[in-house]
């Protein structure tokens, strides 16, 4: 592909966005899962059948873009297995879905005490004070029926200092995720559907995130999480690989 047509592709691609993020700008937030994450949600009608072209265009190639980061990253762990098994790309999607699971678990129990274990401190004082704004709602979010469907690699940052050492993992996974009150009574939908969210119905729905880890010893802590409209941030960022500590 020359220049020039990547800036033609560009371009389009570009007006894509702007257009399916006009699109959204009439959608309110719901309340979200464990990270932040919030789903906008489909609008219908003719608008939708006429942007429908824009969407599938960028899904299409936000998905090349994450497969071909995936594939870069890979190169890099397996290389950088060799001289410290941490890196082994089987054990870092391992701990990545434990993470994840775990995670999710605290998050929707409120449980502070596993949450700190979990996080990064600069994370969980955030996550601290929205588990507290629920509590004091008498509200919890619940993830019922949690399915991981896929986790990748698409970021690694290996340093001289191994306490800088990070990894991202591009996480595809479905939750019928929801809030309830202390009646039990769902209060919120997290239901990327506005009628679904409108009538606070529980909806089975997927959801992608990019959940960044940092090195602690011989495991790992979450250090953030990015929503799917902030793939790029993770796809553009450059592999780091500083070799070995010098002598």
């Amino acid at each position: 592909m020359t220049n020039s047509t990547r800036r033609s592709a560009s371009r389009v691609l570009g007006a894509a966005v702007i257009l399916a993020g006009s699109a959204c700008l009439f959608v309110p937030d719901a309340l979200a899962r464990a990270g932040g994450g919030r789903s906008g949600g489909g609008g219908g009608g003719i608008v939708t059948l006429i942007l429908l072209p824009f969407f599938i265009a960028y899904a299409w190639y936000k998905n090349k873009r994450i497969k071909d980061k995936n594939v870069e990253a890979e190169a890099l762990l397996a290389k950088l297995a060799r001289k410290d098994p941490l890196w082994e790309e089987s054990k870092v999607l391992a701990a990545a879905s434990r993470n994840f699971l775990a995670v999710q678990k605290a998050w929707c129990g409120q449980d502070l005490p596993a949450l700190r274990d979990l996080l990064h401190p600069d994370l969980y004082a955030v996550w601290e004070k929205e588990v507290a704004g629920l509590q004091a709602k008498g509200w919890t979010n619940k993830m019922d029926l949690l399915t991981i469907r896929a986790v990748r690699v698409v970021e690694v940052q290996n340093y001289r200092d191994a306490s800088k050492d990070a990894f991202t993992v591009c996480v595809d996974a479905a939750a019928e995720d929801y809030t309830v009150d202390r009646s039990g009574a769902v209060v919120e939908s997290n239901s990327s559907n506005n009628d679904k969210r409108a009538a606070k119905q529980k909806s089975f729905e997927g959801f992608r995130e990019f959940w960044t880890y940092l090195r602690r010893g011989d495991g790992w802590i979450l250090l953030r999480v990015d929503d799917d409209g902030q793939w790029s941030r993770t796809v553009n960022a450059p592999l780091v690989d500083e070799g070995d500590a010098p002598a």
